[in-house]
């Protein structure tokens, strides 16, 4: 994938170093039909013990003209940061280097440092976006989203914290206390006589490999009183293309068959097939909130969006579509029959104290008295 002349080698623990040669013409362009020649050839299959494994990669680039200083270790270093943040986009993502990226760097070594002691403090916590029924208005769950309450920089979302918690091996101990507050929440909701339907929580690829997982998460629901079926557990669509991951596919099938719901968040940005879908008795689709957004005016997105609906249609799952702000596309998709809706235009995320407020006011919002009817006819 790159030039006789140019140099490939190890980089730190699970990277590789590519350093192209001066040319006369190095732009971004350039540089990024390096990227995809690379990506595509380590995308290929790998045969390993009889069986094929694909792998994904993340680059950073940075031209000569672009790093800090005209030496090379800063041409690495500045490369390594654009790297960095293309991790935390996943996917097989690339990002070419600009100065900001060093910022954003710095706040995340800064952020592993305090995460452990925010985890204990009690400052992350989970909160909780609504989700209703597209026809009704009625509410159809929450999903419960991680929230720092940094003391310095305020309240933090998941992507600004996350690298942080990866890097300090704190994802189990996240994950173990978002549900337990979550619980405890569904059941003190239970408690007041307010309806939450379900709940969603999130798992991560390193969550789901874990054996021990789905017993764990049974366990807890069991203490806080509640049943599997009013539990949602959200995976990535690129979970599902895991095979041969044991772990994960035990986890899932266990989980399913324990009662829990399954379903695939950010639909239609991974490459899930039907199988996976099928094989994993997924219950909900969430559409990804890019083919939400101008909705309205996309007639491209609108079709996309039909053949989504159309798909889970066939085979009897249920939608959701992710990122919802406007009037106009909360009507068009529940015009076009998607069954479920969640994004600001409903209702931003929000803290524990003010879900219970929350769900009152619409509650009356959405009340609509019985017409008294009087049938008259002859037999």
């Amino acid at each position: 994938a790159v030039r006789g002349r140019d140099s490939v080698f190890r980089y730190a623990e699970d990277g590789l170093a590519i350093v192209l040669s001066p040319t006369q013409r190095t732009d971004l362009d350039v540089l990024m039909q390096v990227v995809d020649r690379v990506q595509a050839a380590i995308a290929e299959g790998l045969p390993v013990e009889g069986r094929t494994i694909h792998v994904q990669s993340s680059v950073g680039v940075c031209a000569q003209s672009a790093a800090p200083e005209a030496s090379g270790e800063a041409l690495m270093t500045a490369a390594d940061c654009a790297l960095r943040i293309a991790r935390r986009a996943g996917g097989g993502a690339a990002r070419a280097f600009d100065p900001a990226m060093q910022d954003q760097v710095e706040s995340d070594h800064r952020l592993a440092a305090q995460v452990a002691d925010a985890l204990r403090d009690g400052q992350i916590k989970p909160w909780f976006q609504p989700q209703i029924d597209a026809a009704t208005g009625s509410l159809t769950g929450l999903e419960a989203l991680a929230r720092w309450h940094h003391p310095e920089l305020g309240v933090l979302s998941p992507d600004q914290f996350l690298p942080a918690i990866s890097a300090a091996g704190l994802t189990a101990d996240l994950s173990d206390m978002i549900l337990d507050q979550t619980l405890s929440s569904m059941a003190d909701w239970d408690e007041d006589g307010l309806d939450v339907p379900c709940i969603g929580v999130n798992l991560s690829l390193d969550e789901l490999s874990d054996p021990r997982l789905a017993d764990r998460i049974a366990f807890q629901v069991d203490q806080h009183g509640l049943t599997p079926d009013r539990i949602s557990i959200e995976i990535l669509e690129t979970v599902t293309l895991q095979d041969g991951a044991e772990a994960v596919v035990r986890n899932l099938h266990t989980l399913r068959r324990s009662g829990f719901r399954l379903e695939l968040d950010d639909f239609g940005t991974g490459a899930a097939s039907i199988a996976h879908i099928a094989q994993f008795g997924v219950h909900r689709i969430k559409i990804d909130r890019s083919f939400v957004h101008g909705l309205k005016e996309g007639k491209e997105q609108q079709r996309l969006v039909a053949a989504i609906l159309g798909f889970a249609n066939q085979l009897d799952i249920e939608t959701l579509a992710e990122g919802v702000e406007t009037s106009d596309e909360r009507a068009l998709l529940a015009e076009m029959g998607c069954g479920q809706l969640q994004g600001f235009g409903i209702a931003r995320p929000m803290p524990r104290d003010d879900v219970s407020r929350w769900i009152r006011n619409h509650g009356r919002a959405h009340q609509q008295p019985l017409e008294r009817m009087t049938i008259r006819g002859t037999a």
